[in-house]
């Protein structure tokens, strides 16, 4: 089994919502807490769809790799803010598209570090690092990822429902921007995020008071508009069809029936020339 950069730390505290633990719960996973699905439910109360969006999340994070793991040179993944080990992770759609490809998952999160041991035992080809998200320069200069991932070639960066709890709009496009300009030419970035909502409508309206509900209890949430998801990801080529609400990126089969909240989390792949 592969060595984790640091000892992971076991302090969970279960008395507070865990990000990770509350997306846990989403998915209808079992590594969460009573006070993770209160929040859980909280907000789907408002948006009866929060489940189904947790997992169409899920999904293009599964196509996304997919893609990325049959485009030429890219074998190597850095999924950031990866969560708790569920259904599908990572590793094992990459590794079904090439046996040679290698993933490094970063968290901080205490749960997920405490899990992190799981994701090792699979394979010789996966990693983990404890580190935060909006440290880039830590994340690439980490021993895991120095050791395992080769800056020379082209990687892919994964950033699926994480950038919304950075609440400054200037922080999170420094950095996004810290990843472009680390990411080696020939990279990609692929991201999800929270669409800003009209409070116009009652499905608006709806989905701002459970994102207010989320705020209370846990460590941020930020809503952007299209506009400012593309300032960000500038110096980046999207790839076609761009930032768009996650069920409209290459979908797998024809669309199913309309939904009322689907367009509220967007997604789109971007790579560096």
């Amino acid at each position: 089994m592969p060595p984790a950069d640091k000892p992971l730390p076991a302090e969970i505290d279960t008395t507070k919502p865990s990000l990770a633990r509350v997306y846990d719960a989403m998915l209808g996973g079992k590594d969460n807490f009573d006070v993770d699905r209160d929040l859980y439910e909280k907000m789907s109360e408002l948006v009866p769809e929060t489940r189904q969006i947790a997992w169409d999340n899920r999904a293009l994070l599964n196509r996304v790799v997919r893609w990325l793991s049959n485009t030429p040179g890219i074998d190597q993944f850095i999924d950031v803010g990866s969560g708790l080990p569920t259904a599908e992770n990572t590793h094992e759609v990459a590794l079904r598209a090439n046996p040679d490809a290698t993933v490094v998952y970063v968290d901080n999160d205490p749960s997920v570090c405490a899990h992190g041991r799981a994701l090792l035992e699979d394979s010789d080809h996966t990693y983990f690092t404890a580190a935060d998200l909006t440290d880039p320069d830590a994340i690439f200069g980490s021993d895991v990822v120095t050791a395992h991932i080769d800056l020379d070639r082209p990687i892919a960066v994964l950033h699926f429902l994480t950038l919304h709890h950075i609440a400054d709009h200037a922080e999170v496009e420094r950095v996004v921007q810290r990843y472009v300009e680390l990411m080696p030419a020939g990279s990609y970035l692929a991201l999800t995020h929270f669409q800003q909502a009209d409070g116009s409508t009652e499905e608006g309206r709806r989905f701002l008071e459970a994102a207010s509900r989320y705020r209370a209890s846990s460590p941020g949430f930020t809503a952007r508009t299209k506009e400012q998801l593309e300032s960000m990801m500038r110096g980046l080529e999207l790839v076609e069809p761009g930032l768009v609400p996650v069920v409209d990126w290459w979908p797998d089969g024809p669309a199913t029936a309309p939904r009322s909240f689907a367009d509220f989390l967007i997604g789109g792949v971007g790579r560096k020339p």
